[in-house]
């Protein structure tokens, strides 16, 4: 898991959610596309795909806000150790766990919470969290529960990298400036000759209350000592969290609570624990630095058909900002319409120049496109799709400046048959507009995806992932 800089973390997760404000309000739109007719032989990362795609892509489809999370990388309940959440530390990682659709926060990670065993223990696979409000310990371990995650979130789950962070959680409002962090360094410790046996102390404050931290004590002394000669062993601390910490009194709460016990001591015992209380008006986004923004994109094959008849695709993506040749917006706020059409799309005559045969197509997918005037022919395009549509036929072609001119001709191959052009429709998009934000290759035939492929969507995690620093 990456390390964030806590110091920056509430400005860079508030900079993540503007972005996803942006793009609910549509002041941002993106659009996914499914496109090229073969594999590319260039990197996904090449300036040459990023310059192509206004001619590969066959479509394009505006990505809603409900396709966009804040999310935080996956990190599944397994056997292993896990980090504690800390107030104290500048980085933090590998400090919260995912277990059957919950989201919860690690405040402890060993039976006493002392510095030795942080970090070493690892959990019991057989005791996960599973509760659904509040702290709860397991097995040694103690858990805050977040959030449970949204049906509607499972298209990012299934990617089994992130986890979408919710605005809201159940449990932290209880929580704001509460205790959750607390550790002991008990060799610091080891030479103390304590008076009292697991003693309660409450941790003063101007502002909260209810918090309290219990020392964990063993006896050093014979069984049967006079009550006044007892002494024992710091081994451990547990807290309780109270609510409403802005600031705290460790050194006072320490002399207030235990009166009999040395000035040493008792500064010895201080300089020993870490305590940190959750922030004012706490959130999951914050608590677990939630400052990436993840866009996904789902498809239908009936979708598809609506715009295209190209059905094999070898590429995917997203586009910011896109828009029509003669300049505007691509898809704007009151577009109705969710997916264009890109492909070049060219109707011809059924029967080719110099044959009185009827076709059913102008040529094989993936082939060369050439333009025909008169005695000249150019290599312009590669075919999308080709096929009889009522009493022509129906192309369509991937390219990025149309050459075609009706009343000309067109063929696929160099020595395919020509077939004069009787209709032409621009592909929706201006080439160069907008930003390419991402491109990922991709196997996808809606042709062999058969009536499945009509009722149930394809899923594409983009990737498009965003950290705001």
């Amino acid at each position: 898991m990456p390390n964030v800089n806590l110091n920056s973390i509430n400005s860079s997760v508030s900079y993540a959610e503007s972005i996803l404000d942006k793009i609910i309000n549509e002041e941002i739109i993106y659009s996914f596309f499914l496109g090229n007719v073969e594999a590319p032989t260039k990197s996904a990362s090449s300036e040459e795909r990023r310059r192509d795609v206004y001619k590969d892509a066959a479509f394009f489809k505006k990505i809603p806000s409900s396709a966009v999370d804040i999310v935080v990388e996956r990190n599944d309940f397994e056997q292993k150790s896990y980090n504690t959440w800390s107030a104290n530390s500048d980085s933090l990682s590998n400090y919260y766990c995912y277990h059957n659709g919950n989201m919860y926060l690690v405040i402890g990670n060993n039976e006493n919470n002392t510095t030795q065993d942080d970090g070493k223990v690892f959990v019991s696979p057989n005791a996960p969290p599973t509760h659904t409000w509040g702290i709860k310990k397991k097995a040694g371990y103690e858990y805050l529960f977040l959030f449970s995650t949204e049906a509607q979130n499972e298209v990012v789950l299934r990617s089994n990298l992130w986890v979408p962070v919710p605005k809201t959680s159940t449990s932290l409002p209880y929580y704001n400036g509460s205790l959750l962090e607390k550790k002991i360094d008990i060799d610091s410790l080891a030479s103390i000759s304590f008076s009292y046996d697991n003693p309660e102390i409450p941790i003063l404050s101007d502002t909260g209350s209810g918090a309290t931290i219990t020392l964990v004590t063993i006896p050093t002394t014979k069984s049967g000592t006079t009550k006044s000669k007892r002494r024992f062993k710091i081994v451990g601390i547990q807290a309780s969290p109270g609510v409403n910490y802005e600031d705290f009194d460790l050194s006072g709460s320490l002399s207030s609570a235990l009166p009999n016990e040395s000035g040493a001591n008792l500064t010895a015992i201080e300089n020993a624990i870490t305590i940190g209380f959750a922030p004012i008006q706490l959130t999951a986004r914050k608590i677990l630095q939630a400052n990436h923004t993840l866009i996904t994109a789902t498809v239908t094959a009936t979708e598809i058909k609506t715009v295209t008849d190209q059905t094999k695709f070898f590429s995917h993506g997203l586009v910011e900002g896109l828009k029509t040749p003669s300049g505007g917006e691509l898809f704007t706020k009151d577009d109705t319409s969710t997916l264009k059409s890109n492909n070049l799309k060219i109707t011809t005559a059924k029967t080719p120049l110099l044959s009185s045969t009827a076709q059913s197509s102008i040529g094989t997918v993936g082939s060369q496109v050439f333009a025909v005037s008169g005695t000249t022919t150019n290599q312009k395009a590669k075919l999308a799709s080709s096929q009889v549509s009522g009493t022509n036929l129906a192309s369509e072609a991937q390219i990025n400046k149309n050459p075609f001119t009706v009343g000309n001709g067109i063929k696929a191959g160099k020595n395919g048959e020509t077939f004069i052009i009787t209709a032409i429709t621009e592909p929706a998009a201006k080439e160069g507009s907008g930003s390419v934000i991402n491109i990922s290759d991709t196997n996808y035939n809606i042709a062999s995806a058969g009536s499945a492929g009509d009722t149930f969507p394809k899923t594409f995690v983009t990737q498009y992932l965003n950290r705001y620093n």
